[in-house]
């Protein structure tokens, strides 16, 4: 998975001149931008099975927004959640983030908590995730067992199960999970 390898590009980073260090990460914006395009599709039909979960015609009053991460994937998840009730003035009280090795892990990297898919499960459950809850795993490369754990539980419980990543082509589970 490209997401677990170094790229050669960036070889001697350290000793590059500065200029070219920061055309370099825009660079790679750039190319992070592009390769969303092809998922445009998917991502609509996310956000059509969230609205409509969590929208007049679903769960308006009991519906909560779950994310689910490890490592920067998880605290992105937990900035992108935290703005919802300012932002959009969306109940504090459902939102529920889901951190591999808790929350103290915001702050302090909990190393191997990512490995631990019997806990990212049991996490969903203790949440008490069901049909009424949209579940967001955020994972860079698609594979982390925690949170693929908590998305395949999270869709046993009938909740819609979306999984975020940046490797396309992933099998290890759908991107997208809508139950009827």
């Amino acid at each position: 998975m490209s997401t677990e390898h170094i790229s050669l590009r960036f070889a001697g980073l350290d000793g590059w001149e500065s200029n070219d260090v920061v055309a370099a990460m825009w660079d790679g914006q750039m190319a992070a931008v592009a390769a969303v395009r092809p998922a445009l599709p998917v991502i609509a039909k996310a956000v059509d099975a969230a609205a409509d979960r969590l929208g007049d015609i679903g769960y308006k009053d009991t519906g909560r927004i779950v994310y689910v991460g490890a490592g920067t994937s998880g605290r992105l998840g937990v900035q992108d959640g935290s703005e919802l009730p300012p932002t959009f003035s969306w109940p504090f009280e459902r939102v529920v983030f889901q951190m591999a090795g808790g929350p103290g892990a915001l702050l302090r990297s909990a190393e191997g908590a990512e490995d631990d898919a019997s806990k990212g499960a049991a996490e969903i459950d203790g949440h008490g995730v069901g049909a009424q809850d949209v579940v967001i795993g955020i994972a860079a490369s698609g594979a982390t067992p925690y949170t693929v754990a908590a998305i395949r539980r999270a869709r046993e419980c009938g909740a819609v199960s979306i999984g975020i990543a940046s490797n396309p082509g992933l099998r290890c589970c759908t991107p997208l999970s809508i139950p009827s």
